[in-house]
């Protein structure tokens, strides 16, 4: 049986160890943030996916020290990890987050037509799944609620 308290110990001692904080930490291991809030203030116990994740995601963490404390972390004598640059695990936000915004800045304005053509070359293959030339509209909508009748207005 894992103690909470000193699991939540060791946490904070691998993201100390990686400078995250909890919402980046949580980011890497593709759980909720109110998970690692759980965890951290000893509300939750973990569960075997999250330590699966942990421990796949940052191998240096082994499976018996975050779950028991047998062991250590990190494995390696401290002189070898200041020397060595520590790799942190890929965000798993995406690549291209705000690439379809960048060509304008807050102060640029164009026509609707500019904007749209700006896009259209921002937008890369990977997310759409086609060619430029594949593409034939981009359609703009916006969803309002009416909180009194709770409606959704479409607006084109």
């Amino acid at each position: 049986m894992v103690n909470t308290s000193d699991f939540s110990k060791r946490l904070q001692l691998i993201m100390d160890y990686y400078e995250l904080t909890a919402s980046a930490f949580a980011d890497s291991l593709q759980i909720q943030r109110s998970s690692i809030s759980h965890l951290l203030s000893e509300r939750n116990k973990p569960s075997l996916d999250f330590i699966l994740k942990l421990v796949e995601t940052y191998p240096e963490v082994d499976i018996f020290w975050i779950t028991q404390g047998k062991g250590s972390f990190p494995p390696a004598p401290l002189e070898k990890i200041e020397n060595s640059s520590k790799e942190r695990p890929k965000s798993t936000t995406n690549q291209y987050q705000g690439s379809l915004f960048d060509t304008f800045s807050k102060d640029k304005e164009g026509t609707p037509n500019q904007v749209i053509n700006a896009l259209e070359e921002n937008i890369p293959e990977k997310i759409i799944g086609c060619t430029k030339k594949q593409i034939k509209k981009i359609v703009f909508s916006m969803k309002i609620i009416h909180l009194k009748s709770m409606k959704i207005i479409d607006f084109l």
